[in-house]
Order: C-alpha cells, then sequence, then structure tokens
C-alpha cells in the first residue's frame, strides 16, 4: 500500500515538475506597451491509466541536526521546550501546578535551572519524568540565561493562571 501512495506522489511531483519547467522556460515580449504571453504547451504524453512511470530517485540529503530542528521550529511556530512543558498539564490532577511549577523553574526572574534538575523539582510521577528528560535534546538541556525570554505560550499559561488566581 505504501508503495502504491509512493507512485502517485511521484506522478504528481513529476507533473509538478513539468508544469514548472514549461513556466520558467516561458518567455514573455513586451510590444507596443502591452505585455504578451506565449503560450506553452507541455511536451510530454499524458501516461496511460494502467502504466506506471519509473521516475529516479534522489538520494535523501544530509541535514545537520541543527538545520532539522530550525525547520521542524519554524513549521511549528513554537519552541520544542514550551511545547513539552505546556503538555505536562495532561499529566492528571497536578499537571497545570507542574506547567507552572517547571515554568517559573525553568524561566524565572532570579534563578533558573537545569532541565533535569526542574523536572525532579516538580515532577513526582518517575516514568514521565525520564520521558519527558528524554524528550527534550541534550543540548537544551542547560539552565537559560537570564537574557532569554520566557516563551509566549508559557507566558501566556502564566498570566491566565494568575487571573484565575486573582478571581478567586
Amino acid at each position: 500500500y505504501d508503495l502504491d501512495l509512493r507512485k502517485v506522489a511521484q506522478k504528481n511531483l513529476h507533473k509538478v515538475d513539468l508544469l514548472t519547467d514549461a513556466a520558467q522556460h516561458a518567455t514573455s515580449v513586451v510590444a507596443d506597451g502591452r505585455q504578451k504571453k506565449q503560450s506553452v504547451k507541455s511536451t510530454a504524453p499524458p501516461p496511460a491509466a494502467n502504466q506506471s512511470e519509473e521516475l529516479p530517485m534522489l538520494p535523501p540529503r544530509e541535514e545537520s541536526k541543527a538545520e532539522v530542528r530550525a525547520r521542524h521550529g519554524q513549521r511549528r511556530g513554537k519552541n520544542p521546550e514550551a511545547t513539552l512543558i505546556n503538555s505536562l498539564r495532561h499529566m492528571g490532577e497536578k499537571g497545570e501546578e507542574a506547567v507552572v511549577c517547571v515554568t517559573t523553574c525553568r524561566f524565572g526572574d532570579t534563578m533558573r535551572h537545569a532541565w533535569r534538575e526542574c523536572l525532579e523539582r516538580c515532577v513526582e510521577n518517575p516514568l514521565m519524568r525520564s520521558t519527558f528528560l528524554t524528550m527534550l535534546p541534550e543540548d537544551d538541556h542547560k539552565a537559560h540565561a537570564t537574557t532569554v525570554e520566557m516563551p509566549k505560550i508559557l507566558r501566556d499559561k502564566l498570566e491566565h493562571r494568575r487571573q484565575r488566581s486573582a478571581e478567586l
């Protein structure tokens, strides 16, 4: 089944490549102050319904971990650490407390701690603690400098909690 999907995707990508090539080779002619476009027709014959096309497979491009992380961060638009901390709220009755605890531990105003230390302080369940410990890359385990700003998603959660506490 995966192979069939791969062939369909490759066929569609081939069609897109043909259209892109045709669009790149299309030229514009400017005459009499008006722009006239030449129409371009594809020279590739349409594949038969029961015929599969053989397309060359390109070798995968080697990317560094930093490039992959940056690309994923752009796509999600969120800080992976902030997403992990926010997901602690699904941990049960004390989930919201754990989010606040880890957030203030990692991004506190006066003192900031390492990822492991914050998890040990704030997450009681050893299995959850070890899981969250491995989910954040080792490079990001060090305590943040005081110049590092708290991610928006966590700042909003803390502000919401403060507002709810003020109402009670």
